[in-house]
């Protein structure tokens, strides 16, 4: 069978994986059908990446087209090629022009583009994901002005101090930063107490900590059910009052960095038998120095060669 000829409503799922530039490259003068049909479903709007000429191109068309506008759900500008998408963007079109608009990815923002997006993001009511990725200066003030009530998904590639300034409790269940302090990861948590999935990268612990154990308290993350650890450089106690306060934790990922304490498999089995009752997935990588005269580590690494990490654990 043609793809021309399928049914529409088949037609409809098969472009709900594409993007809405090659969705109207391919089908927008292939017939009166076509050209009625991808004006009528949700469009993800993706134009990293993409040459100059085509962005102008479809700019036009979203301009001459309201039909195209009110069905973008999801926005991706970046200013990661020759040219600034963000700008040139938010020079012809307020986000109010896109009602269903409910995500939004900025990649590389510049310093001069804060200030309009201060003036945009906040009448952005129904956007529930946002994405802010290599930001060229601070986002600060993005991310406090930005309706964070309704957010359930936000990801910042820039730094951690900002999601500390939001004192606003939050609605967000997913959430991704970079490089933090895990005393800092326990104020941001506070903030964000449906949190379903965490993924941080980078965690390590303040010089004030190095000799005394970090105090979590005043909050449980009962939600949380995915959690995401990359190199990650702190005691084996810290982590451990820290996970306490996961007791719903289903999914645990972590790679642990030059920390050769965190290899005991013993403390391993016990935390989890301990604290993490409904754990299913349980993935870790440790990544150490190794003299040539150091056996005691090939010792560390048999001890996870036992029936709770063979057969329950595996």
């Amino acid at each position: 069978m043609k793809f021309e000829l399928l049914p529409n409503e088949i037609l409809v799922e098969c472009f709900e994986y594409l993007n809405a530039l090659d969705i109207f490259h391919s089908f927008d003068q292939l017939n009166y059908r076509f050209y009625t049909l991808i004006r009528n479903i949700r469009l993800y709007l993706h134009f990293e990446h993409v040459s100059r000429t085509i962005f102008n191109q479809f700019c036009k068309k979203i301009l001459l087209n309201s039909d195209v506008k009110i069905h973008i759900y999801s926005l991706h500008l970046s200013n990661t090629d020759l040219y600034s998408q963000i700008n040139t963007f938010i020079s012809q079109f307020s986000f109010d022009e896109f009602p269903e608009l409910q995500s939004l990815t900025l990649t590389s923002i510049e310093e001069d583009q804060v200030e309009k997006l201060n003036i945009i993001l906040p009448l952005r009511s129904q956007l529930s994901v946002l994405h802010l990725i290599q930001p060229k200066n601070s986002i600060t003030n993005i991310l406090i002005k930005c309706p964070v009530s309704k957010l359930r998904i936000l990801s910042v590639t820039d730094s951690y101090q900002h999601l500390e300034l939001i004192d606003q409790i939050s609605s967000i269940t997913n959430l991704t930063m970079p490089k933090c302090y895990l005393d800092s990861l326990h104020k941001i948590l506070k903030t964000v107490p449906m949190l379903k999935y965490l993924n941080c990268q980078n965690i390590s612990q303040r010089k004030k900590f190095w000799n005394n154990s970090i105090e979590f308290k005043d909050y449980q993350c009962v939600h949380l059910k995915q959690l995401i650890m990359i190199e990650f450089r702190c005691k084996f106690e810290d982590f451990q009052m820290f996970i306490k306060h996961t007791p719903n934790l289903k999914s645990l990922i972590i790679s642990i960095d030059y920390e050769r304490e965190m290899i005991d498999a013993y403390r391993w089995e016990e935390l989890i038998i301990s604290s993490l009752f409904q754990l299913t997935s349980f993935q870790f990588k440790f990544k150490i120095s190794h003299r040539k005269d150091d056996y005691n580590i090939f010792d560390k690494f048999e001890q996870f060669y036992t029936k709770f990490w063979q057969e329950e654990h595996h």
